[in-house]
């Protein structure tokens, strides 16, 4: 779906993650050699609009220690949830501050620790916003008893599939009704919605917080159109621990190796190799056991790489053989002259 107007995009990520167990907060740890941070920018980034404002609703824990390590670009606006007192109040900072663009007719809201949302699917939400004011991104959890916020839609619904949505409840406050499809928090609607309905949401829950979730019934009493559209449950896994972490990193690694073997990449045991977000691989290219790919390596055509090495900053002609147990790790000094390689093992094909 195509339009001239623009979206406001809210990144939820005023929580300080002490569950992680890590001096850095829970964005800022790797998946790949990535930030989970920069793989939600990633997602958000590719959303169908041209004018994208994007608001990162964060803490001053995070800020203040960990401030030149927050990635940069123009559209990106920082703003401090004095408060937590919930997801309805950390959106409603973000509406009153002032990079707020009331001319843009869609807003999204999306969250700091939920990183893996495809493009397909962000895509899938824009298209039903033909039908729908509002789509909220659900998901049927393989774990019936995690606690997930429920979605109680007009009929049972699967993946891939859409429909109206009346309510969300929070995990904490069912009772004994427990419907399988969960909320993933992410939202995409007309940011008028946002705007007249936040300051109706009210804290009258055991947590005492303003849940963002509320929003949902109070816009089908104002006769807003809404609906649910259900998603794989890998997209809209959080993580907020290294259990949880780890569990992130092995299913990218799933998915991203079957991506080079779709493309021609000869892997002869994908669970032995890692592979970093960005690491490219020609043609005809064979990848023997525990082999690890650093950040920035491009591989040439009809290369191979035998077993045991770790490649890290580095490209390789075409038509190379990477010798056995061989690093190579190209590190550049701060003057920025020259490359230091650790160990080099190779030989070219006759």
């Amino acid at each position: 779906m195509q339009s001239k107007s623009g979206i406001n995009i809210v990144i939820l990520t005023a929580g300080k993650g002490t569950r992680m167990g890590s001096n850095l907060p829970k964005i800022l740890n790797k998946v790949a050699g990535k930030t989970i941070f920069e793989h939600v920018l990633k997602s958000v980034n590719e959303l169908p609009k041209d004018k994208k404002n994007i608001i990162v609703i964060t803490s001053n824990e995070i800020m203040n220690d960990f401030n030149d390590l927050m990635p940069r670009q123009s559209n990106l606006n920082y703003v401090i949830q004095e408060h937590r007192l919930g997801t309805g109040d950390a959106v409603k900072v973000a509406v009153k501050s002032k990079f707020w663009n009331k001319k843009n007719k869609y807003t999204g809201i999306f969250y700091g620790d939920v990183p893996f949302i495809s493009k397909d699917t962000i895509d899938k939400m824009f298209n039903l916003q033909y039908f729908y004011d509002l789509v909220v991104l659900g998901f049927e959890c393989s774990d019936h008893n995690k606690p997930y916020g429920r979605l109680f839609t007009d009929r049972d619904l699967t993946y891939g599939e859409h429909g109206q949505l009346y309510q969300i409840k929070e995990f904490k406050d069912l009772m004994r009704e427990k419907p399988i499809l969960c909320n993933s928090g992410v939202i995409i609607g007309k940011s008028e919605i946002f705007e007249k309905l936040l300051d109706l949401i009210k804290n009258n829950n055991k947590a005492k917080e303003y849940y963002l979730t509320d929003i949902i019934q109070l816009a089908n009493l104002h006769k807003y159109k809404v609906g649910t559209y259900i998603c794989e449950e890998y997209e809209v896994m959080g993580i907020n621990s290294k259990v949880e972490l780890e569990e992130a990193e092995r299913n990218y690694q799933k998915r991203i190796s079957e991506k080079h073997l779709l493309n021609g990449t000869t892997i002869l045991n994908r669970s032995s190799v890692y592979f970093s977000f960005d690491t490219e691989i020609g043609k005809d290219v064979v990848i023997e056991p525990n082999v690890f790919f650093g950040t920035n390596v491009k591989i040439g055509d009809n290369c191979i790489i035998k077993a045991g090495s770790y490649l890290e900053n580095v490209s390789i002609k075409k038509n190379t053989i990477i010798e056995p147990n061989t690093i190579m790790i190209n590190k550049e000094n701060k003057n920025n002259k020259n490359t230091k390689i650790k160990k080099l093992k190779l030989k070219f094909k006759k």
